[in-house]
């Protein structure tokens, strides 16, 4: 995987989320994505493989607390922070 580049970026909105959680993909990204959702001690909570430009994700289920998004394709990996607060 190579480091990020500038030309690819993700959104998540809203921050903090209580129930749903938007991903909006901008740049040069393949037509499906691999999402994975970390917790703060690292475990793999989540993974999907998804279709850009936008993605949602239901956090409902999710305790409250900061949680680690990674969205990667065949060149880039980014990986944002997301709060869940109910």
């Amino acid at each position: 995987v190579n480091e990020v580049e500038e030309s690819n970026s993700i959104q998540i909105f809203p921050n903090p989320s209580n129930s749903l959680t938007s991903i909006k993909l901008s740049g040069d990204w393949d037509a499906i994505v691999l999402l994975k959702v970390f917790d703060v001690q690292g475990k793999l909570v989540f993974e999907e493989s998804n279709k850009v430009p936008t993605i949602k994700l239901s956090t409902e289920n999710y305790a409250d607390g900061m949680y680690f998004i990674e969205l990667s394709d065949q060149n880039t990996s980014i990986m944002k922070k997301v709060t869940i607060q109910h």
